[in-house]
């Protein structure tokens, strides 16, 4: 039975997801210089093989236009704001992927063109996510079950986003952070959490 044009959205926001988790691993063991526990994940960008990172990048920004698109197709998408919430997320993603932040230790200097940016769609971008997670969680189709880890995601997101937030402070003050890389990382696995559950929705994806 073919796809739907909707299930073909969902299959793309899946995909864009996960090339994106696999990327962050990836670089894991690609740059192990980088410290997960201080080190934000966008650092990964300033090493030889950031460009992978960015790949990754743009792919989650991407699919998570895709779904954002899929659910307007199925006509679900009654949370204006939660759509535009969304689209600030993709969108962010996407541009941090194409330009990378300055390298680390540089807090107290004033950041470059490229890491201006990053920054400036980043912080918008990771306000965003939790809110539209909120307000689309409800109108995703699936059972009551996937319902449920839907909010359930979305609350981590926004649990993760306010330690997130708490970690990053002192960067406000010219500061070092503290524990802004395992903060990050648990902000990002809630994020794609709830956008492989939200994808997995559609179609043939569909779980009970």
């Amino acid at each position: 039975m073919p796809w739907t044009f909707s299930q073909r959205l969902a299959g793309a926001a899946l995909g864009g997801v996960c090339c994106f988790a696999i990327t962050a691993v990836l670089m894991h063991a690609i740059q192990p210089d980088v410290n997960p526990i201080d080190d934000a994940v966008s650092y990964y960008m300033n090493g030889r093989f950031g460009w992978l990172l960015g790949v990754g990048l743009v792919a989650l920004g991407g699919g998570s236009l895709a779904l954002l698109w899929a659910i307007r197709v199925c006509g679900s998408a009654r949370s204006r704001a939660g759509s535009w919430c969304l689209a600030i997320w993709g969108t962010g993603a996407a541009i941090g992927g194409i330009f990378p932040p300055d390298p680390r230790g540089h807090w107290h200097e004033p950041p470059s063109v490229s890491g201006m940016i990053h920054s400036g769609v980043a912080i918008p971008a990771f306000l965003a996510f939790p809110v539209a997670a909120l307000l689309l969680a409800a109108e995703v189709s699936g059972s009551p079950r996937r319902k449920r880890w839907l909010r359930g995601f979305a609350v981590a997101s926004l649990a993760s986003l306010l330690i997130f937030m708490a970690c990053l402070a002192p960067v406000f003050s010219n500061h070092a952070p503290h524990y802004l890389g395992l903060a990050e990382r648990v902000l990002l696995a809630a994020y794609s959490a709830w956008l492989i559950t939200a994808s997995a929705s559609f179609g043939p994806f569909s779980l009970k």
